[in-house]
Order: structure tokens, then sequence, then C-alpha cells
């Protein structure tokens, strides 16, 4: 069966790095256990695809091809989570997700969000429970009614 009209090319690349191209051009995507990554992918998949090349291999592999995408979908060989350089992840998403979805930012999580948040703050509530009752939830278990 062909996925991304791509399929299984080699069953492992016997690399851990691989180089951006195309909309990833410039990228270094090393995904190496002994360099930093979180675990090590024993067999990274090489990929034989008709669909637009966006990473490829480092080093001999029958066809290299590490990652690649079409209008609404991209495919690695390799697990993402595992491009431990500082920033490489953020700017992979960025990059494609800035093509599929024009304009589209991710945010600083360094930067606190100007929008209402309907998550829960973890503070406790000076509001009323109810429009029907003066009830305060004080946060450390009691309720007090005034």
């Amino acid at each position: 069966m062909s996925v991304f009209a791509s399929s299984l090319g080699d069953d492992d690349a016997n690399v851990y790095q691989a180089t951006g191209e195309e909309v990833l051009a410039g990228i270094d995507l090393n995904f190496s256990f002994e360099q930093g990554a979180q675990y090590n992918v024993e067999y990274p998949d090489v990929i034989e695809s008709n669909a637009t090349v966006i990473a490829t291999y480092s080093g001999s592999v029958s066809t290299g091809i590490a990652g690649v995408w079409t209008e609404q979908s991209a495919l690695f060989g390799f697990p993402l989570e595992l491009l431990w350089e500082t920033g490489v992840q953020q700017e992979v998403l960025e990059r494609i997700l800035g093509v599929w979805l024009e304009g589209y930012e991710i945010s600083d999580p360094s930067e606190p969000s100007t929008e209402p948040s309907s998550e829960p703050s973890g503070e406790p509530s000076t509001e009323p429970a109810s429009e029907d009752t003066d009830v305060v939830d004080t946060g450390d278990g009691e309720v007090d009614k005034k």
C-alpha cells in the first residue's frame, strides 16, 4: 500500500542525520542518540516516493530519502521528536505549517498569551459559585458563604 505516493525503500538507513531540502533547505536534522536524542532509532526508514523530497539522509543508502511532503501532509522516516538541537523541531514545524497555513506563526512559549484562557488557573476563585449564592471557594478545600 502506498501512502503519500510513498513506500518503504529500505528498513534501515544506517545513519542518524538528514539534511533539509526544498522547504527545509539549510536545516540539519540530527537525531543521533549518541549526540543527544532522547532514545535510539534502531532502524530509521528510507522512503521511496514520487512526492516532493524535503529531507535526505547523509551517507550512502538506497534512495536516501528521509522525508517527503504533499500539499497537506508530511512523512518522515524517523521520529521528529528526536531532533534534539535547540530550535530545530520548531523551525521544521514553522516552515511546513507556514506553507500549509498561510501566515501561521508558532508563538514563543516564554511569552505570556494575551488571549483569555478557559483553563483553570490553579488559584482560588474569588468569584461567587453562582449568581444565586454568595459562595466563595477559598482554595483550601473550604467554602465561605457570605
